[in-house]
């Protein structure tokens, strides 16, 4: 019964999440028209991360069973760019809290996926 609640509120976090990356998107949206509110990035890089915003936007809510597959992808990119944008913002002497954001969901994002994704044959929660 608890690994069932937990899978539940796991399929729920997901979709929130889901929820929260499409936010992500539009704030990526907003980067292009109002440089200077992001870490220095070029137009095409934020313009390219509408579009992985966006699929795993859809990713996470719809809780696809292949979503660990590009997840572990995103993660290993995300850990290498803001990892490091961290580091560098830790050596200038400043705090890069947005770094610190996306580092810090990627564990939970990959347990909400462990545990609340649909699996193959299996019924929707």
């Amino acid at each position: 019964m608890a690994a069932s609640r937990l899978a539940t509120w796991s399929a729920r976090l997901l979709v929130a999440s889901g929820v929260a990356t499409a936010g992500v998107a539009l704030f990526h949206a907003a980067a292009i028209v109002v440089p200077g509110i992001s870490e220095p990035s070029p137009a095409w890089r934020h313009a390219l991360f509408i579009g992985v915003n966006a699929f795993f936007a859809w990713a996470f809510v719809t809780r696809v069973a292949w979503l660990p597959i590009p997840f572990v992808v995103l993660a290993a990119q995300q850990t290498w760019s803001h990892g490091s944008a961290f580091l560098d913002a830790r050596a200038a002497g400043h705090f890069d809290l947005q770094s610190v954001l996306v580092l810090v969901s990627l564990p939970f994002l990959a347990i909400f996926i462990a545990l609340g994704r649909k699996r193959p044959g299996a019924r929707a929660a």
